[in-house]
């Protein structure tokens, strides 16, 4: 399996050069079971609040919530506000 970035869309091959017909169709669901996970978790991932992260993501870091927001907007571009106020 390779997976890249094309702009803003995820692509995903699987590869399996020596299977007959059987495991053509084992593969095939795989590549169909993938697909769903995929769109899964993009459906989560674009929900409102989705993305958020807290300093215990990042445990060996040592960041406050100050710290954490300050590190990602200097990413970001955007004003260092509190990483996760529910944090």
């Amino acid at each position: 399996m390779s997976t890249w970035l094309t702009g803003d869309e995820l692509v995903a091959e699987l590869a399996c050069p020596q299977a007959g017909p059987a495991a053509r169709a084992a593969v095939d669901a795989l590549a169909q079971a993938l697909a769903e996970a995929f769109d899964a978790v993009t459906e989560h991932c674009t929900r409102p609040g989705a993305g958020s992260v807290a300093p215990s993501d990042f445990p060996l870091a040592g960041l406050d919530s100050d710290s954490l927001a300050a590190f990602l907007g200097a990413f970001s571009g955007k004003k260092a506000d509190s990483a996760d106020e529910s944090a």
